[in-house]
């Protein structure tokens, strides 16, 4: 009888550790306030593809037609993304110079929005951004 209680006991801690340890899930329509986008856009047929990055690793994609779920990234990594935007500066660049293809990165926190956009004969504004933003695609594309 008291090692069936005991095993109840560790039971119900364990679920209550589970429980607590579960991160928020997100839907398109209940977002954080924190949110990280990036994509590219353009070319003849003017189609765009944005990428929704959470902090807790959640990953969407949107091709004009809402947003969908994607396989979350690990939540380390997406952490290390958005401390490496503001550690890089990336808060500070003012620049929008999109072209028929462009690429752009949005990063909305706490109610600001910083957004770079470039593209078309124009390089990206600093090698930093580019490798920033090669790595933003090595989360979607592993």
């Amino acid at each position: 009888m008291i090692h069936a209680i005991r095993i109840y006991v560790v039971f119900g801690l364990v679920l209550c550790m589970g429980i607590a340890c579960n991160t928020t899930l997100y839907t398109p329509d209940n977002l954080p306030e924190r949110q990280l986008h990036f994509g590219s856009g353009g070319g003849f047929a003017g189609t765009s593809t944005e990428y929704l990055l959470l902090d807790n690793g959640q990953l969407f994609r949107n091709e004009g037609k809402g947003y969908t779920s994607l396989e979350s990234a690990r939540p380390g990594a997406a952490r290390r993304v958005f401390k490496a935007f503001y550690k890089m500066n990336l808060d500070t660049l003012d620049y929008n110079q999109p072209g028929n293809l462009y690429y752009f990165i949005k990063m909305q926190d706490r109610g600001t929005t910083y957004e770079i956009t470039w593209g078309g004969f124009q390089d990206a504004p600093s090698k930093a951004l580019e490798v920033y933003y090669q790595s933003l695609n090595q989360i979607v594309n592993p």
